[in-house]
């Protein structure tokens, strides 16, 4: 969890699972989430991996 930031993960290849909020969402290219600040997470990545861009609102210092 990040205490003042908002996160947004856009999945690019590869898959995966994000665990937020009690949800299970499956990470697949394409796939883009917002986890809201203070929201824990987990990303865990599948056989092949995972590659996805993780924003920060605002940006982490």
């Amino acid at each position: 969890a990040h205490p003042t930031q908002t996160e947004l993960h856009e999945v690019a290849a590869g898959s995966g699972v994000c665990l937020s909020g009690g949800a299970r969402l499956v990470y697949e290219p394409g796939v883009v989430s917002i986890l809201p600040k203070e929201e824990p997470h987990r990303v865990e990545a599948g056989p092949e991996g995972l590659c996805l861009l993780a924003k920060f609102i605002p940006a982490l210092l």
